[in-house]
């Protein structure tokens, strides 16, 4: 067995145990409150009219997610979208049969996020304006139109994500650990 054999198993083995563990352990930690139960202070609210109608986008597989996006007249270039748990907790079927072109409606995002990569884009560097490109979009937390709100508890929709997966990532988990463990005692 080679030196340069004994490394890559010993690398490999050991990068796949731990992404195995990180899964097992990741499934039973509890989620995060703080990330979905988010006080009033610290979100912005914005209002405006839609310039086109809320629009559902399902995977096409091809690097793309499912997620669920408006566009307001006031925030031009900017993507509202909820993805994963935000997608979850917004009723987004119950949005596109009430809301259409030109409502006014009022959501709620993440006030330290707007401020840092909307507000403040004009105030960026040249390669940091480049970096925020692709994070124009912000998840919204709420959904307001003619008093009704749209987006449920996030809280509760990440704890109930979490139980949905729970299995299929305790699965993966245990792969990655065999295949860690196939890795320490491999032979040439």
């Amino acid at each position: 067995m080679t030196k340069r054999f004994k490394i890559l198993r010993i690398v490999s083995g050991t990068v796949c145990s731990c992404i195995g563990l990180f899964l097992i352990i990741d499934n039973f930690l509890p989620v995060d409150k703080s990330k979905y139960k988010v006080p009033e202070k610290d979100l912005v609210t914005l209002t405006g009219y839609l310039i086109n109608d809320p629009a559902y986008h399902k995977s096409s597989g091809n690097g793309s997610s499912t997620n669920f996006k408006i566009e307001l007249n006031t925030y031009p270039g900017v993507d509202f979208q909820n993805e994963s748990i935000f997608l979850k907790a917004t009723q987004w079927e119950k949005i596109k049969t009430d809301v259409k072109y030109n409502d006014t409606v009022i959501i709620k995002v993440l006030k330290s996020d707007f401020d840092n990569k909307y507000i403040k884009r004009d105030s960026m560097s040249f390669f940091g304006k480049i970096a925020n490109i692709p994070l124009r979009k912000f998840e919204f937390y709420s959904f307001k139109f003619e008093g009704k709100e749209y987006v449920s508890d996030l809280y509760e929709a990440a704890k109930q994500h979490q139980q949905d997966n729970r299995f299929a990532q305790s699965i993966m988990g245990l792969v990655f650990v065999g295949m860690g463990i196939y890795s320490f005692v491999a032979k040439k």
